[in-house]
């Protein structure tokens, strides 16, 4: 967590960025598999967005924040990739 940041902010930050990365595969509309040491991320057009091999559920079903499914077990930037995650967002499309 960084200065100031409590398990919520953390929590928000994460919930956020996979917001955005499904958003970005959605408009892609492509079935997508990308895999980072052991984590494995699955996007699959009309279902949504799934990263496993991490601590808890990660899922994205709409760009919705209600729509994410993101396991009480996360409550770090360290129990998902989250940097590789950030810069997948940043590759443009």
């Amino acid at each position: 967590m960084g200065v100031g940041e409590n398990t919520n902010d953390v929590r928000t930050n994460i919930i956020e960025m996979l917001i955005r990365l499904h958003e970005k595969f959605e408009d892609q509309d492509v079935l997508t598999e990308l895999q980072y040491e052991k984590y494995m991320l699955t996007f699959i057009p009309g279902i949504g967005l799934e990263i496993i091999g991490g601590c808890d559920v990660i899922k994205v079903t709409e760009t919705a924040y209600d729509a994410v499914q993101l396991g009480q077990g996360i409550v770090s930037y360290a129990h998902l990739p989250y940097y590789w995650l950030q810069n997948i967002l940043e590759v443009k499309s």
